[in-house]
C-alpha cells in the first residue's frame, strides 16, 4: 500500500515514492496534505495528533500533493490495483455527513481531472 499523504508527512515526495515502489504497489491511497500544517509539524510547533485534528489531511486540491504528477508516473501505467480516495478525519458526527459528502465529491472530481489522458 502506498499512501500519498502519509508519504509526504513522513518526508517522502509522493511522486518519488511511486517511482521507487512502482510495481510493488497493489493499493494506492490518494490523500492530500495541508502544506502550512505540515510545516508546523516539521518545525516541532505542532504535534501530529494536533495537526490531524486541525485537518492536516485536507480536501484534495487544497494541499501539497500533486495528483496529476503522481497519477502520470510511468510506474503506474496500467495500474490495476485498488485506488482509495481518502481524507482522514477526526470524529465525524452525523450532522457533518452532508458537508463530508460534498468534500468527498470534490475530492473525486479533483482525482478524475488529474487522470492522464488515454
Amino acid at each position: 500500500c502506498f499512501d500519498t499523504g502519509h508519504a509526504l508527512v513522513g518526508g517522502i515526495d509522493p511522486v518519488q515514492g511511486v517511482r521507487l515502489c512502482g510495481p510493488r504497489i497493489a493499493h494506492l491511497h490518494l490523500k492530500d496534505v495541508d502544506g502550512a500544517l505540515l510545516a508546523r509539524v516539521q518545525s516541532g510547533e505542532l504535534g501530529m495528533e494536533e495537526a490531524w485534528g486541525a485537518g492536516i489531511f485536507c480536501p484534495f486540491g487544497d494541499g501539497a500533493v500533486d495528483f496529476t504528477a503522481v497519477l502520470a508516473a510511468p510506474e503506474l501505467a496500467g495500474f490495476s490495483g485498488w485506488s482509495v480516495l481518502e481524507q482522514d478525519r477526526v470524529a465525524v458526527r452525523a450532522a457533518d455527513l452532508e458537508s463530508v459528502r460534498a468534500v468527498e465529491e470534490r475530492n473525486l472530481a479533483v482525482v478524475l481531472a488529474a487522470q492522464p489522458s488515454a
